[in-house]
């Protein structure tokens, strides 16, 4: 049988539950189905390690309500809670950890939702003009500032002149200690 001839819940049950449960996720504890909090549209960016080793690259999790078209989307930056640097089997994503992320939503009424550090939301246009893609990064997160590309460069061939030098005096050294 195909993949694709199977409904997402074949999938589920057939791939991802056995997958999961074969890292040692508690099944009764770190899975939940179709857990309805809300209604409404939402974009739940996670952390690389959430999947992680089965995935290494980041997750979102679209939430979209029926009966109404698109305006925007809304996008939130799930973290890695304080004093962590990712997750793990030792130390997984739980559902308490999405608890900012549904206080944040406003409920049912979507009261009181704004934009904040690790929340943003985007137009329909903007995202028509994406050609529809929904990798939209956080807006407020500032770069990194890595330098000068030119004074980089200049550094690297300084280091590698340096390294070069260090390496012929070890052959030298090398070399007159195997004569002896």
């Amino acid at each position: 049988m195909s993949k694709k001839s199977l409904s997402e819940t074949d999938i589920w049950a057939k791939y991802i539950t056995p997958a999961v449960v074969q890292a040692r996720w508690d099944e009764a504890l770190q899975i939940r189905r179709e857990v309805g909090f809300t209604k409404g549209r939402i974009i739940v960016r996670l952390p690389n390690s959430v999947f992680k080793p089965h995935a290494s690259i980041g997750t979102n999790l679209l939430f979209f309500e029926k009966g109404e078209p698109t305006k925007e989307v809304w996008f939130y930056e799930h973290r890695v809670p304080a004093g962590q640097k990712a997750y793990s089997m030792t130390k997984p994503i739980r559902f308490e950890h999405l608890q900012p992320c549904i206080d944040w939503w406003g409920g049912a009424e979507r009261k009181g939702r704004q934009e904040s550090a690790v929340t943003w939301k985007v137009s329909l246009e903007e995202i028509k003009a994406r050609n529809y893609n929904l990798d939209c990064k956080n807006p407020h997160m500032v770069a990194d500032d890595h330098g000068d590309p030119a004074e980089l460069l200049a550094k690297l061939e300084h280091d590698e002149q340096r390294a070069a030098t260090l390496r012929d005096q070890l052959k030298n050294i090398l070399a007159e200690a195997l004569l002896r």
